[in-house]
């Protein structure tokens, strides 16, 4: 079944399909929600880790961030709390500095939850696909580049 497919059914009979009305590919909706297929959004770089920003209301940032076997995303510390849910492969998360620098596994299925202000790291064991939550939403200056992706987010709500 297709994305357009799911929107139309989702949508009240006669009202335009939220694919259509978003006209990004991956991303369905109507005015109360949006439907984001990772599949669809998911493409690789083979030089650094993609992250595509999903969503920007204010209260939350959603990124999609995708990394190569080998690949890692800096070292982060947010304002924000961060929950990250691991959606395919495997990665090395490290949390906290050196010496006291922590790590785990995280593989799909995992969800990890890191406290505002905390230092940390992942390492792509494999192939890996990772759903960044940011609550709440840092400012934009906040983010370093490469949590900010190239593109602005694909759905912002006030």
């Amino acid at each position: 079944m297709s994305a357009r497919d799911d929107a139309g059914r989702l949508g009240a009979p006669g009202e335009q399909s939220a694919e259509q009305s978003v006209g990004v590919a991956g991303v369905a909706g109507a005015t109360n929600f949006v439907l984001f297929d990772f599949r669809a959004l998911t493409a690789f770089d083979e030089r650094q880790p993609h992250v595509v920003t999903l969503s920007e209301t204010g209260a939350a940032r959603l990124l999609l961030v995708m990394l190569r076997a080998g690949q890692t995303l800096a070292p982060q510390q947010m304002a924000s709390e961060t929950s990250m849910q691991a959606l395919r492969g495997r990665l090395r998360l490290s949390v906290g500095a050196p010496p006291e620098e922590s790590s785990t596994e995280l593989r799909a299925g995992r969800l990890a939850q890191i406290e505002a202000q905390t230092r940390y790291r992942l390492d792509a064991l494999s192939d890996a696909v990772v759903l960044l939550s940011l609550t709440p939403s840092p400012g934009e200056a906040a983010l370093d580049a490469a949590l900010r992706g190239a593109a602005g987010p694909l759905v912002t709500r006030a």
